[in-house]
């Protein structure tokens, strides 16, 4: 773990440590009454690359959640498809005029035909949501800035990397129903991004 990963690491903890509670839900848009949600995620990535995928979140209790998701990035032959599993956690912060804050953390892996890819990111989500006129109508926006180490290998040979990403989004609920956009940029030497589209459920 390099020094800056470590540092990054001991002021988010010390954030938490300090917080006062929230609905850590609010950190991706989502309300308190919607703890668990599934969607469907499908767009378009850079190099002219389609994206299929899903994704699921649980909130366990007011101040933490966990997420994952897995989605198939898939290029114009003879390139090939890039499959992606991560998983994560987010922590409450804060609230801070109605913005929710909240620390995440999370490990992803890759693979790019014979290469493998891991990845370590850890940021800060900014999240809020606005209850609209009619029943269980509700509009989210997450902004979500991260640090990302990473290693990559194929055979015996490897490469380690840091770089910063971030995501947006936004996400509308209505009677359980959910509907959402994300767009994802990674600011590396592969300037990858995707957008995509979601749709899904909420349970309470």
């Amino acid at each position: 773990m390099t020094r800056a990963l470590r540092r990054a690491l001991f002021l988010l903890g010390s954030l938490a440590a300090l917080a006062s509670p929230i609905d850590a839900q609010v950190c991706r848009g989502v309300a308190s009454e919607s703890p668990v949600w599934f969607a469907m995620q499908y767009g378009r990535a850079a190099k002219h690359a389609s994206v299929h995928g899903a994704d699921i979140a649980w909130q366990l209790d007011q101040g933490l959640l966990l997420f994952t998701d897995a989605n198939v990035t898939m290029y114009p032959q003879p390139d090939p498809a890039r499959g992606r599993v991560a998983v994560g956690m987010g922590i409450e912060v804060g609230e801070f005029r109605g913005v929710g804050v909240c620390t995440t953390f999370g490990f992803e892996r890759e693979r790019i035909g014979d290469l493998q890819v891991q990845r370590i990111p850890t940021g800060i989500a900014l999240g809020w949501s606005r209850p609209l006129a009619g029943v269980a109508r509700r509009i989210g926006f997450t902004v979500e800035p991260f640090y990302v180490h990473g290693h990559e290998r194929i055979e015996r040979f490897g490469h380690t990397s840091n770089f910063v990403s971030g995501r947006a989004g936004m996400i509308y609920l209505a009677r359980g129903y959910l509907v959402g956009l994300k767009y994802e940029h990674a600011f590396d030497a592969d300037a990858r991004w995707h957008a995509t589209a979601r749709d899904g459920f909420t349970f309470n």
